[in-house]
C-alpha cells in the first residue's frame, strides 16, 4: 500500500512562493488502477513525482508497505525506485541511437544484471507489450504508440510492483492512445499497481478509481466501473 499523509509541497524563489500541493491524504492499495486528473497547474505531476520519490514534500509523510520514505537520502531512494517503481513518461525518453532492445536493456544495466539474464528478461517483456518483432529497430522507425509501448517495456523489465505514468497518451493520436491505455489496463489485470496522470475524462474511464485535484488539493476521490476498451 502507498500512503500519503498531510503532504504539502511549496516551491520558493527569492520573490515567489508557490504551493503545489496542500495537505494531501491519499492511500492506494496493491493492484489498483488509479487516474489522477485535473486542470494544468493543479499539482498532478508534483504528486506523481512525490509518489515516485523523484521529489520530496515540504511537509507530511509518505510510506510504501509500511516503509517510511520521507527523510531518506537520495542514494536510498534511488535504490528503492530501482526495486519497486517503473516510470512511463509523456515524451517516451527513449535514446535515439539505441535499438528497442538496447533501450529496454538500459534499466537492467543499471542494476548490473548478467548478460544472459538481461536478454531473457528483455525478450519476455518486449513480447509482453507486443514489440518483440521490433527489437532491432531504432525509435525513429516506430510510431508514437510503438515508442510508448517500448517505454512501458523499459518500465516493466525490472519487474516493479508500481507503475507511474505521467500523461502516457499526451503525444499520441486517439488510436495509439487506446493501444497504450489497453496495455496499462492489461498490466493492471496481471497484478501491477498503476497510477496515471491524465487530462482526459475519457481516458479516466479505463481505470478503477479517479482522484481529482484542484489548486493542489484533492476535491474528489471516486471508484469507477472500468471499461474494457478506452475511447
Amino acid at each position: 500500500m502507498l500512503e500519503l499523509k498531510g503532504i504539502t509541497k511549496v516551491y520558493r524563489t527569492v520573490d515567489v512562493e508557490t504551493t503545489a500541493l496542500r495537505d494531501v491524504d491519499l492511500s492506494v492499495t496493491d493492484g489498483e488502477f488509479v487516474a489522477i486528473m485535473g486542470p494544468s497547474g493543479c499539482g498532478k505531476s508534483t504528486l506523481l513525482n512525490i509518489l515516485g520519490t523523484l521529489d520530496t514534500p515540504t511537509s507530511g509523510t509518505y510510506s510504501i508497505n509500511g516503509e517510511l520514505l520521507t527523510g531518506r537520502n537520495e542514494k536510498t531512494l534511488a535504490a528503492f525506485r530501482r526495486r519497486h517503481i517503473g516510470f512511463v513518461f509523456q515524451s517516451f525518453n527513449l535514446v535515439d541511437t539505441l535499438s528497442v532492445r538496447e533501450n529496454v536493456e538500459l534499466a537492467l544495466l543499471y542494476r548490473r544484471v548478467k548478460p544472459k539474464l538481461r536478454r531473457t528478461k528483455v525478450d519476455a517483456v518486449l513480447d509482453r507489450v507486443g514489440m518483440g518483432h521490433r527489437a532491432r529497430h531504432r525509435p525513429a522507425q516506430l510510431s508514437g504508440g510503438q515508442q510508448q509501448r517500448v517505454a512501458i517495456a523499459r518500465a516493466l523489465v525490472s519487474e516493479p510492483s508500481i507503475i507511474l505514468a505521467d500523461e502516457p497518451t499526451g503525444n499520441l493520436d486517439s488510436h495509439h492512445g487506446r493501444e497504450v491505455l489497453d496495455t496499462l489496463a492489461s498490466l493492471n489485470d496481471e497484478g501491477a499497481t498503476v497510477i496515471m496522470v491524465t487530462h482526459s475524462v475519457q481516458h479516466a474511464d479505463v481505470v478503477g478509481r479517479l482522484v481529482s485535484l484542484r489548486d493542489g488539493a484533492i476535491v474528489a476521490d471516486e471508484s469507477r466501473r472500468r471499461r474494457l476498451v478506452a475511447s
